[in-house]
Order: structure tokens, then sequence, then C-alpha cells
């Protein structure tokens, strides 16, 4: 269910191509940086006290993988190709930023944040025929499950919020299927986890091995994850690369409101160009009630809707992992 859309292999380089450049690109203000000023919730305006691929390497689990000859064969095209170096997408690296902090929240690898960057390019509008919709690409009867709210004027797969906390509770229950194991885990995500089982269990009758390297697959799955695994460690080299500018990525927050009436009326009234608000929030774009949204913290001084005294009641910094949020 979760497979690559039937992207082509050359779309898949291409996405991957544009993430490297992204995170690089993004290694952001250094540790003597100034720290930016900070709001009544002390949150710093952007992550000035962290290098973004510091952090990604920090907060990797599979690194022992990169040996397998799969992976080094990616590794060694991803570290030749020069052209990995020329994209940059603002907007899709501070959804990456946004995704890698609720995956640190979890305590799960760094590496699932390359899951939606294969799945959705990082666009939060991303749809596959309406099939699959979002950032993770799910169905309407997987979003559910995992309460994803999916009405007639609300979607909330278009939300990065509500995506991504459903996409990581997804993850870590395909995870507990199997045993920790984040190889098998990641499959099960992309082929589905019906699959998976079955190819173990055919294995397990024939004497073979029953682990991700072992077990029969589809070729796009059998593909996938070594160029995961290849591109995590490429990123956390970055020594090993050429010499990137610098530049801050601002946190996604979120802005609630009481009703659609009144969040309507905070946007007319808002400077934020409305290209911005609805890259980040789909549901705007497509005339969906929604009573929030989610903006990079940087443009939450053009919400001139909103009376300054009262900015704190409306601006969530972070995100409640465990609850369902539609935005």
């Amino acid at each position: 269910m979760f497979e690559l859309n039937g992207k082509e292999t050359k779309n898949y380089f291409y996405l991957i191509f544009i993430f490297i450049a992204a995170v690089l690109v993004s290694a952001c203000a250094s540790a003597n940086t100034t720290p930016s000023s900070t709001s009544k919730t002390g949150t710093n305006n952007s992550r000035t006290e962290k290098l973004l691929i510091d952090d990604f390497a920090k907060h990797r689990q599979l690194a022992k993988e990169v040996n397998h000859k799969e992976v080094q064969k990616h590794i060694k095209n991803f570290m030749k190709d020069p052209r990995i170096f020329d994209h940059l997408d603002s907007e899709r690296l501070v959804i990456m930023s946004y995704i890698l902090t609720e995956i640190k929240k979890r305590d799960m690898p760094a590496e699932l944040a390359m899951i939606p960057l294969i799945e959705s390019s990082y666009k939060p509008a991303a749809s596959n025929n309406g099939q699959y919709i979002g950032l993770w690409q799910f169905g309407k009867q997987t979003a559910k499950n995992f309460g994803i709210d999916v009405h007639n004027n609300y979607d909330g797969r278009y939300s990065p919020a509500a995506s991504t906390k459903a996409a990581l509770d997804y993850l870590e229950y395909l995870n507990k299927m199997f045993d920790g194991d984040w190889l098998l885990t990641m499959a099960a995500y992309n082929a589905g986890e019906g699959r998976v089982l079955r190819s173990m269990k055919t294995n397990r009758k024939k004497g073979k091995g029953t682990d991700y390297w072992s077990i029969e697959l589809p070729q796009i799955t059998r593909a996938y994850i070594p160029k995961v695994l290849a591109l995590s460690e490429v990123i956390s080299e970055r020594d090993k690369l050429a010499s990137i500018d610098q530049n801050d990525i601002p946190k996604l927050v979120r802005v609630r409101t009481d009703s659609p009436e009144q969040l309507k009326k905070i946007i007319k009234a808002s400077d934020v160009p409305q290209k911005v608000i609805e890259f980040y929030n789909p549901n705007i774009a497509k005339r969906n009630s929604v009573k929030g949204i989610m903006l990079p913290e940087t443009e939450i001084k053009h919400l001139k809707g909103v009376p300054k005294k009262e900015l704190d009641k409306y601006i969530i910094y972070g995100s409640s992992s465990k609850k369902t949020m539609k935005s």
C-alpha cells in the first residue's frame, strides 16, 4: 500500500537529490552564532543552536547496516554525482526539520525522516490520484485507523501535524509487530505488513533467514531501503562533501483558533503570502473547513489579525504527539 506510488526510478533519484542538497545547505547556523530572540514560551525563532546534519547523525540507529554491499553501491553513486548539490527548496527543508523533531521525541531512528521524502517529496499536498494523500501518502482507511479525521469538508492527511503523528504511530505499531526490527518495519510500511509476514513465513518453512536481507520482496522495496540507508550515511559524513553556505531553518508552528470563521479573518488580515499558507496547509487551498494552520515561525509576525497581547493564546509551539491534531 505504501509503495512508491508508481513513480519511475528517475523520479525517485530526483527526490533523493533534492533531500541531500536541502539538508546539506541547511547545515544551519553554527554553534557560535548568537541565538535569535525568543517568544514568551522560550522557543527560539530558528534552529541556530544546532546543525541539522549533526542532529540527524546523532539520532541515527541503523548505521551498522551500511556495510552491506547494496548500501555501499548506492553510497558510491551518491558521493560521485555532483548534481546532488543542485537543488534547494527551503519550504521542504522546514518540513523535514519538523519531522525529524517529531521522530526524536519518540526516540525513533532518524533514518525514518527519509520516508516522506520518498513518498511525497515533502509536499503536504501530494496526492496519488486521490487514493494516497499527504506527506506520508496515507490511504483513507489506514489514516482513519491511526486517528486521522477524513470527512467531506476536511482531510487530515493534508495536515503535516496530523499525518506525521499518525505515520509515527503506524511505524511504532509495525515495529512492535516485527520485534523491533526497523528494516522489516520500513519494508512493511512500503510494501504492506502482510506481504512481509508471508515472505518471512515462506523462508521459515524453507529453513532460510527471515531478516530483511534474506526475504523475497517487490523490487521497488528491495531497492528502496538500501538507498535510504546510503543516503543517511552520505548526509552524516558531511565533512567529505563540498562546502555549503549555512542557513537557519525556522520551526513549524501551529496557529489554532476557536472557529473556521475566526481563522479566515486572521488569514485575510495577515501579510503571510497565500502560497506559503497553502503550501503548508492544503486544506486551505481546497477550501476545507479548518480551525488551525501550520506556518514557519518566521511568518508569525505577519499574522496581523491576531492581537499581539493574545498571540500566545493562538500559537502552539511544538506538538502533543499523543493527541489527535486537526489543522
